[in-house]
C-alpha cells in the first residue's frame, strides 16, 4: 500500500492580490467537474495575478435519470484542503469576499448575455450577488483578455470550462481533499488489506446505461468486469479486490461478488445527507488511489479523478491505471471458438 505523497514544499504563504476572479459552473456539473473547473480558473488567477474566489461546492441530488433543480451548498473548505491550496496561490471563499466587498464589478455570463452598465442582482452560486455591470464575450471558452481589464473583480457565470491535462498536472497536488478523507481511507485499507497489494475497480452503471450505450468499451457487464479483474490480478499475482460502483442491480452485483469477493466501503446512503454522500464518494476515490493497480470506466469523470489522485497525491506511475475497454475474451469464449 502506498502512503500519502507530500507535495513539493512551497512557501507557506503566497502574496495576496487586490484583484479577484470568481466563477460559477453550469448547474448540472457534479463535484469532480467542479474541481476541474476550479483548476482552470486557478491557472487564470495565477497568470493574471488575481485572488481566486472559491465558489461553494454545489451538491446535487439525483432524481431518476436527472438531477433535482434544488441543490445544497457547502464551503469548499468543508470538503477540500484550503490550507494546501493557499500554498500555491491566494484564494478566499465566496462568503468572505462578499462580506469584505459586498459586490462584483463585472459579470460575464457565458450564455444569454445582454451587456449593461447598470447594476443588477443575479443568483450566483446560489446567492444573490450585486453586479455593477455586465459584459458579454464571444466564443465559448473563457480567455485571458478579460482578465487584464481594470475591473477589480470579474465573475464568470455558467461556465463549463475544464482544466486540460497539461494544466492539471502541476496544480493537482495542491487541490486535495481535507485530511479526514485520507485518514478514513487509510484506516479502511489498513484494516481490510493490511500490507497486501490490491486491485481497485470503478464500475460505472446507472445513468451510463442510458447515455453511453453507443460508445464502445464504456459499458461493461458483470462478467466483463470479472474477466478484466482476473486478467490483471493474474498478471501481477494479486488476490485482493476493491470495488467502487454505483450499480443498484442486485443480480449483477451478485455475479461480481461471487467471483471476486471484493471489499467495499459501505455506509447507510439513504439515511445521510448530500454532504455525507459526497464525503463517501471522496473516500472511495482515495481508496482507489491507494490501490496497487486500478481499472476504471471510460469517459467517467469519477475515474479521471481517481487517476489524477493516484499520480498527483499517491505517486503511482501512469501505467498502474487503465480503463476497461473492449470486453476481454473469456476462457469459455475461447472454447466456443
Amino acid at each position: 500500500m502506498s502512503h500519502l505523497a507530500t507535495p513539493v514544499d512551497p512557501p507557506t504563504a503566497r502574496p495576496s492580490f487586490d484583484k479577484f476572479v470568481l466563477f460559477d459552473v453550469i448547474p448540472h456539473e457534479q463535484l469532480n467537474k467542479q474541481r476541474r473547473a476550479l483548476m482552470f480558473f486557478l491557472q487564470l488567477a495565477i497568470t493574471s495575478e488575481r485572488t481566486l474566489v472559491l465558489p461553494r461546492a454545489r451538491l446535487l441530488r439525483r432524481v431518476g435519470g436527472s438531477f433535482a433543480k434544488e441543490a445544497e451548498y457547502v464551503r469548499w473548505s468543508e470538503l477540500f484542503n484550503i490550507s494546501l491550496l493557499q500554498r500555491r496561490h491566494s484564494v478566499m471563499d465566496l462568503e468572505t469576499f462578499l462580506d469584505e466587498h459586498g459586490q462584483v464589478e463585472t459579470l460575464v455570463p457565458i450564455s444569454g448575455c445582454e451587456p449593461t452598465a447598470e447594476a443588477t442582482v443575479v443568483q450566483f452560486n446560489g446567492l444573490p450577488v450585486r453586479m455593477e455591470r455586465t459584459e458579454c464575450k464571444s466564443g465559448h471558452r473563457v480567455g485571458s483578455r478579460l482578465m487584464s481589464e481594470p475591473s477589480r473583480s470579474i465573475a464568470f457565470l455558467g461556465t463549463s470550462d475544464q482544466a486540460a491535462p497539461s494544466t492539471v498536472a502541476p496544480l493537482r497536488p495542491y487541490v486535495r481533499y481535507e485530511q479526514s478523507i485520507y485518514d478514513t481511507a487509510r484506516d479502511f485499507v489498513q484494516r481490510t488489506f493490511g500490507t497486501e497489494p490490491f486491485v481497485a475497480i470503478h464500475w460505472r452503471r446507472t445513468d451510463f446505461l442510458r447515455v453511453r450505450t453507443t460508445q464502445p468499451g464504456v459499458l461493461q457487464s458483470a462478467d466483463d468486469v470479472v474477466t478484466h479483474a482476473r486478467q490483471l490480478m493474474a498478471r501481477h499475482g494479486i488476490k485482493k479486490v476493491y470495488l467502487a460502483t454505483d450499480s443498484d442491480d442486485a443480480a449483477e452485483l451478485a455475479v461480481v461478488t461471487a467471483q471476486l469477493q471484493p471489499a467495499r466501503f459501505e455506509r447507510a446512503w439513504a439515511a445521510e445527507g448530500l454532504q455525507a454522500k459526497a464525503a463517501l464518494a471522496n473516500v472511495e476515490i482515495a481508496i482507489c488511489g491507494m490501490a496497487s493497480f486500478f481499472l476504471g470506466t471510460k469517459t467517467s469523470s469519477y475515474t479521471l479523478a481517481i487517476v489524477e489522485e493516484r499520480q498527483a497525491v499517491f505517486g503511482f506511475a501512469a501505467d498502474t491505471a487503465s480503463n476497461m475497454d473492449t470486453p476481454p475474451v473469456r476462457a469459455t469464449d475461447k472454447q466456443e471458438l
